[in-house]
């Protein structure tokens, strides 16, 4: 199959669609033949930030906390697209930073509602829509290296993360038998905004020696990989988490 159609057919929905991650995941699945319902809290800001594509993206502004996005998400992929989307990918987060002395309810909550309760709304709606049109789908969720080896100074960020690996492979476990694959990327440090506002230039620096790689992540990188989860060439994968991390954990 030639690259421009690894994921011709494909309906999407992608969160945190505006910058890092899931900007870059929006960009490789249109360019692989995928039509995007964009969904992020914000615009595209700062210096260099382009419009998402013309052709096959339908962007929303709206909190992923709320159920209405959703809606809103799937009822304009059908809308625009004449189908429900068979592909979700959970890529919005947050990364606060802070030592677990001063984590507080209020703190947690707050990254629990992004990093873990709002992909868990939104496989549940994705989920009961393939049942009920009894078809198949895909769904990623970006998890991060904090899921699986801790750092200091993001306890609220690393339990969310190692909650959403495992809620992934409880999902895939549920659902497999309906045709539905669950994974999830889990990508080490990687060049975005959310790092830079909360890891400096000069941390970022000094955390590329610690890769196999000797370098930090670009947000291509970590895209290319969901882009394969989310194919059919990945047809039977699922409940697998790919830690995506230049070799960071195996240092």
């Amino acid at each position: 199959m030639a690259a421009a159609g690894r994921l011709a057919g494909k309906i999407a929905v992608i969160t945190g669609s505006s910058s890092g991650i899931g900007r870059a995941t929006v960009d490789a699945f249109v360019k692989h033949g995928a039509k995007v319902v964009a969904v992020d809290v914000n615009l595209p800001t700062g210096p260099g930030a382009a419009p998402f594509p013309k052709h096959n993206v339908e962007f929303l502004r709206g909190s992923v906390t709320q159920d209405d996005i959703w809606r809103r998400a799937f009822s304009t992929a059908k809308a625009n697209y004449g189908s429900s989307p068979n592909v979700l990918i959970n890529a919005a987060g947050v990364l606060p930073t802070g030592s677990v002395l001063d984590l507080t309810d209020e703190d947690l909550d707050r990254v629990l509602a992004v990093n873990l309760k709002a992909p868990l709304h939104g496989m549940q709606k994705f989920i009961r829509a393939l049942l009920d049109e009894k078809r198949t789908g895909a769904i990623v969720n970006v998890t991060s290296i904090a899921g699986e080896r801790v750092f200091p100074h993001t306890p609220a960020y690393d339990v969310s993360k190692a909650a959403l690996s495992h809620l992934t492979r409880a999902t895939a476990a549920e659902v497999g038998d309906k045709g539905i694959r669950v994974n999830a990327v889990a990508p080490g440090v990687t060049r975005t905004g959310m790092t830079r506002d909360s890891l400096n230039a000069e941390a970022l620096a000094r955390l590329a020696p610690h890769t196999a790689l000797g370098r930090v992540g670009e947000p291509e990188e970590i895209a290319n990989a969901i882009v394969y989860l989310a194919s059919d060439e990945a047809s039977y994968v699922t409940g697998h988490v790919l830690v995506n991390d230049g070799g960071y954990i195996i240092q």
